[in-house]
């Protein structure tokens, strides 16, 4: 029987919030903070962006290529005198090669007055997979079916999770009432089964500290354990505090475990692409490992955005 090959080859890809990470909503909100996250808006729950991973993505596989280039008139894709492969390409694109042997037009796009190409990568929003909650039996990562389903990770929801129960790993000690304290909430729990956790590198971390709610309760948990940080400008004539220039701003807390996609279609249904599906994959990778050293979002400076992004399995 003849078996046909995919047209597409699909990395599952995980990330470790470093630090906190703020992907900002755009403008200032009344409420809790001036500056919120963005939000998934069937939810609520924070995410971030496919369009924020990629456009960050590129930036760092364009570094990564010419990190070992010391001449500036040698850089092929990320050049300081505008000629970039990296970013939007200026405002007709012109500044995009569109090169069918680039890696970084190829893998992400370009668009300019000739024509236009959409890129072989595609990234699906991430989402919180699993998220650190401080309990009185220590730090929880906690989820929910609906997480699990998100990540393509297979659990039959028990009933108790129906009936308002949390279920937590073997692992954890409930002492004899079974009840797991928040600190401002407490739960009825229950230890079950957890899913084993794909293979990822702070696995044996949290196998065995997880939590899992339902969705209902996981959405006021998420929005209730969010990292809240207050600023303010400084005055550089003073080295004071400027006058009205305080504000707030809210993250998602270091040690969140995020899961998205990357779709890559196989190059060889494009005529004139001289890149391979490989290719683009390691492209892919390179950025991310750049990520985990220069973040991600915005209040880089005040100490936010490295996250540790890695792909496992997926279909080739």
């Amino acid at each position: 029987m003849r078996t046909m090959a995919n047209p597409y080859r699909k990395l599952d890809c995980y990330g470790l919030a470093l630090d906190p990470i703020h992907v900002g909503a755009g403008g200032y909100r009344i409420g809790r903070v001036d500056n919120t996250i963005v939000r998934d808006p069937a939810t609520q729950l924070p995410k971030i962006p496919g369009t924020s991973i990629a456009g960050v993505c590129r930036a760092m596989s364009a570094m990564a290529i010419d990190a070992n280039t010391n001449n500036v008139n040698e850089k092929k894709y990320l050049r300081s005198d505008g000629n970039s492969c990296a970013g939007k390409g200026g405002k007709d694109g012109s500044e995009h090669c569109a090169k069918s042997d680039c890696p970084i037009c190829m893998t992400f796009g370009y668009s300019n007055k000739e024509k236009s190409f959409q890129g072989l990568a595609q990234f699906t929003d991430a989402m919180i997979l699993f998220l650190p909650v401080h309990t009185a039996v220590g730090t929880l990562w906690m989820t929910s079916p609906a997480c699990f389903e998100y990540a393509n990770i297979s659990y039959v929801v028990p009933d108790e999770i129906a009936q308002g129960k949390i279920i937590v790993s073997d692992g954890v000690n409930l002492g004899d009432n079974n009840r797991l304290n928040l600190g401002w909430i407490m739960f009825e729990a229950t230890t079950g089964t957890i899913p084993t956790l794909p293979d990822v590198p702070w696995k044996a971390k949290i196998q065995n500290k997880i939590a899992v709610v339902s969705d209902a309760v996981f959405g006021n948990l998420v929005n209730s354990s969010l990292e809240v940080r207050t600023s303010v400008s400084i005055d550089p004539q003073t080295g004071a505090a400027e006058s009205g220039a305080l504000f707030t701003y809210e993250a998602i807390p270091r040690g969140t475990i995020m899961a998205f996609n990357v779709t890559i279609t196989d190059p060889k249904f494009f005529n004139g692409v001289a890149v391979v599906k490989e290719h683009i994959a390691s492209t892919i990778k390179d950025g991310f490992n750049l990520i985990e050293i220069l973040g991600i979002g915005g209040m880089n400076t005040r100490g936010m955005g490295r996250m540790s992004i890695v792909t496992t399995g997926g279909e080739s």
